[in-house]
């Protein structure tokens, strides 16, 4: 008998659609997603979003429907992780972060080491920037028990993109352990982060 699909409606925008896609990896649950994106000014896939879909297909050995640029509606029929070492090209500067973020919640629980050069834009407008995943976001994830190693090793800026990092995840120590974050810590410093390609180092 085949498995129900889990129905999920993608019109909230890109967010929807990469948690509906990594908690489908995780739980092994096909999903269907639809409506994607039918909010914004250019709806269904983007570029960003098809190669994360295409990144998790691949690595989940996944049996997917829909995965094309400007698609609505996809049907995913996930497998059990395969560890390896993989390349990625966004190929615009579609945002490598929100990318990440299709990948790291079936990674935390796989059981074998995966590597990842993935080549696009890490520092891109409505997204967020490579520093914060490298100084919020893994770090925290980090206190749960995840381990994920990310690299910088190009910046690639709107609309050249062509930014490279690199990305593994280390054996992580399960079960994940909760954290309460509910009042503000005492304020010791305000780190600043600036760059730029192409210009002089004082500017």
């Amino acid at each position: 008998m085949e498995e129900k699909l889990i129905e999920i409606d993608g019109r909230a925008g890109g967010q929807s659609l990469r948690t509906a896609l990594s908690l489908s990896a995780l739980l092994n649950k096909p999903t269907l997603v639809f409506n994607i994106r039918a909010n914004r000014p250019k709806p269904g896939l983007a570029q960003q979003h098809l190669t994360g879909l295409n990144t998790l297909t691949k690595i989940s050995k996944a049996k997917t429907k829909g995965n094309f640029l400007g698609s609505k509606k996809i049907v995913f029929f996930p497998k059990k992780i395969k560890e390896g070492n993989y390349a990625v090209n966004i190929g615009t500067a579609g945002s490598i972060p929100l990318l990440l973020q299709t990948l790291t919640l079936p990674l935390t629980f796989s059981e074998k080491k995966s590597s990842f050069r993935i080549f696009g834009g890490t520092d891109v407008p409505f997204s967020p920037p490579f520093n914060y995943s490298k100084e919020v976001f893994f770090p925290f994830l980090s206190k749960m028990g995840a381990k994920f190693s990310l690299n910088l090793k190009r910046r690639g800026y709107y609309p050249e993109g062509n930014g490279l990092i690199v990305f593994s995840n280390n054996e992580s120590k399960l079960p994940l352990k909760p954290f309460y974050k509910v009042e503000q810590d005492k304020l010791d410093f305000i780190k600043i982060i600036s760059h730029s390609t192409g210009y002089p180092k004082e500017v």
